[in-house]
């Protein structure tokens, strides 16, 4: 049975179900939609002196009755938002709830949103903002949610550098509950969130939960974008706290993978654990400050009074153990999880000798040979010719997969044997078991196969980028073939036996195939300045010891 099918007993029949399970199942087949339906804007230096809802520039008298209108329309809006702002420093709580959803409304209109790009005016809000007290009241931080919303897709993403701002958005992650209601706040905020645009951002299932609102936000703001170095962002989100709040999130929503009867409260644990996993992993992506924080960091795992410390990147591990038993769809919030965990556990032990010998130290390596085994025996295993298409549902789990287990052997060679010595199961009920050589092995003659790959079939001396865009099929093997190329180097160099196996079930019967990927990824890496000198050090040592056991 699927593993993101609710119930774990007898199906109910289709008359059985309730409008609630039907929609709780749809949800978990949900794929988050790859492509941001926002762009952030350039920063720039140069004062803004022109009107923001006609972006005409207006001399001090207006010289029509229409600019003379339009003035007086931006005069009385901005004379509405002081209003509300003002409102906001009453004792009484009805009178800011009042007053916040003044400034919700206003903000969220069409012609109230021109405001948001008038300089100074989003850094004002949010320190007006951080004044307001709501810890007994949801519904404010419901409002104060929606107006970071409202910053961040008009591009005003510095203020998640700001640690004022990022206090802020830390008091309203405490805010898990579905804040419910129709009071005029209420009201204005899902009038807001309503809209088309901000529905993709923010699914409609979770639009009532302060806490969802404040985390599209940031993994917004930190998805990867050529017009924004978030640098400094990531250097905030340590120094504020709010990296370790994202931790303790995501550990509190794994509740949600071994939930055996999923309900809506379910959806909103697996939505929350995915969101969080893509922030940590955008978080330390070329962050070492980020990365060593999350490699040293040790959680507390278990129910009182059976609680224990254990590494981070161990508890990851567990996570990926339990997700690879099950039976995931190619589409699903689970499935998004499962690629979140490892892309992450990839960022981590990237270059971190600390992080690898955590998990050398425990099951972890085991746990992570396994999730590779039983993903390629999935693809595989169809019973339908094997070939790169079977793969596709799954290019980026199994890629992390490999990333992980080269970033443990290249910093801790010990690990070697270790991993050669497990003994890997199907996962089903089958009895036939492999080795992590037979998987690599078997990876790196599939992508062999593949006709015009850009890493095995090019005559040039690098790969290019324009090259691994060729095709979508082409960029899949060249993925794969480079990483189980590089791994299984590490796992024949000077290892007479292991060499001798992995000729015998290469395609070529020989190692110079093998050696050529290996030797155009490192040309391809170096040229895009991807490689650390550590690593670059590390493949180089890795050819000359290939070259000659030839």
């Amino acid at each position: 049975m699927d593993g993101e099918t609710p119930g774990r007993g007898k199906t109910p029949s289709k008359q059985e179900k309730s409008p609630g399970e039907r929609t709780v199942k749809k949800l978990l087949g949900r794929r988050r939609p790859n492509s941001s339906p926002f762009k952030s804007k350039k920063r720039s230096s140069t004062p803004k002196t022109e009107n923001p809802a006609t972006n005409k520039v207006y001399s001090q008298t207006p010289s029509t009755i229409a600019e003379a209108q339009e003035i007086g329309e931006i005069a009385r809006l901005n004379d509405d938002m002081v209003w509300a702002l003002d409102g906001l420093e009453s004792t009484s709580k009805s009178a800011r709830e009042e007053s916040l959803g003044n400034l919700v409304e206003l903000l969220g209109s069409r012609r109230g949103r021109a405001l948001l790009h008038r300089d100074g005016v989003v850094g004002d809000l949010m320190r007006r903002l951080c004044q307001l007290e709501f810890a007994d009241h949801p519904e404010l931080a419901l409002g104060t949610a929606s107006i970071f919303c409202m910053s961040t897709v008009s591009g005003h993403l510095e203020i998640f550098e700001d640690m004022p701002a990022l206090g802020l958005l830390d008091r309203i992650l405490m805010f898990n509950s579905v804040v419910a209601g129709s009071s005029h706040l209420v009201q204005s905020v899902r009038k807001f969130l309503a809209d088309p645009r901000i529905c993709r951002l923010i699914p409609k299932e979770i639009s009532s939960v302060p806490a969802c609102i404040c985390l599209a936000c940031l993994a917004f703001s930190l998805r990867p974008s050529e017009d924004r170095d978030s640098t400094e962002e990531k250097k905030s989100l340590s120094k504020s706290g709010s990296l370790l709040i994202i931790v303790k999130i995501a550990m509190q929503e794994s509740f949600a993978l071994n939930d055996p009867r999923p309900t809506m409260k379910t959806v909103q644990g697996l939505w929350k654990l995915e969101r969080c996993l893509s922030i940590l992993e955008q978080a330390c992506f070329a962050c070492q400050e980020n990365e060593e924080h999350l490699a040293r960091l040790e959680v507390e795992s278990g129910v009182p009074p059976l609680l224990s410390k254990l590494p981070f990147v161990q508890w990851l591990t567990m996570q990926v153990k339990v997700l690879s038993g099950q039976n995931l769809s190619p589409e699903g919030l689970k499935k998004e999880c499962y690629r979140g965990f490892l892309g992450l556990l990839m960022n981590i032990t990237e270059g971190n000798e600390g992080a690898c010998k955590a998990l050398l130290q425990s099951d972890g390596i085991e746990a992570l040979c396994n999730a590779l085994a039983r993903l390629v025996f999935g693809c595989t295993d169809s019973g339908r010719e094997t070939n790169l298409d079977s793969f596709k549902a799954w290019i980026d789990e199994i890629s992390a997969s490999l990333g992980v287990l080269i970033n443990i052997v290249e910093a801790e060679p010990t690990a070697l044997d270790k991993i050669k010595a497990i003994t890997l199961q199907r996962g089903d009920s089958s009895t036939v078991s492999s080795t992590i050589l037979e998987i690599v092995a078997k990876l790196f003659n599939l992508c062999s196969k593949e006709e015009n790959d850009p890493i095995t079939s090019t005559n040039d001396n690098e790969v290019t980028l324009e090259s691994l865009r060729d095709s979508e099929g082409q960029a899949m093997g060249s993925i794969i073939g480079a990483y189980s190329g590089i791994l299984l180097g590490f796992l024949v160099v000077n290892d007479p036996e292991a060499c001798a196996q992995a000729k015998c079930m290469l395609s070529s019967d020989s190692l110079r195939p093998l050696i050529g990927v290996i030797q155009k990824c490192f040309a391809f890496y170096r040229n895009v300045g991807a490689l650390t000198p550590k690593t670059e050090a590390s493949l180089q040592g890795l050819l000359v010891q290939l070259e000659s056991q030839i």
